[in-house]
């Protein structure tokens, strides 16, 4: 169970991104700010989320995992997680002017974000299992 909950929280680190980069005109409807005033606020919220989730994932890993091994299981758990957030969001608000559909290029920056969700998950979490490793 433990292990589930921090693999949620790791999807949902990835998920907010995903959201906050594809609805950007939706939320320019919805807000009115211009592009470059939304990238900006975009940039500080994902970091903001990406320096939590660690924080908070790396408590976790340590409190509930106890550095064990398969606090690992983390760096592939996520990824299920942050597509059920991702279908839900989109069946809760779905897409109603065709305009607002993002562009044929955005899987890229999915994955792109997708691999690079897998690498900062691994290095957050490598510390602690090596450390684990090194006491015993």
């Amino acid at each position: 169970m433990k292990l589930n909950i921090l693999s949620l929280l790791y999807g949902c680190m990835t998920a907010v991104p995903c959201l906050l980069l594809y609805n950007t005109y939706r939320i320019d409807n919805l807000i009115g700010f211009n592009t470059g005033t939304q990238d900006i606020i975009f940039i500080i919220v994902t970091l903001i989320v990406y320096i939590l989730g660690a924080v908070s994932g790396l408590y976790l890993t340590v409190t509930w995992l106890k550095n064990r091994i398969i606090s690992m299981w983390t760096v592939l758990l996520w990824f299920p997680y942050c597509l059920i957030i991702l279908r839900t969001f989109g069946w809760i608000f779905p897409i109603t002017n065709e305009g607002l559909v993002p562009g044929p290029g955005g899987g890229f920056t999915l994955m792109g974000i997708f691999i690079l969700s897998i690498i900062y998950l691994f290095f957050i979490n490598i510390p602690w299992i090596s450390k684990r490793i090194v006491e015993e």
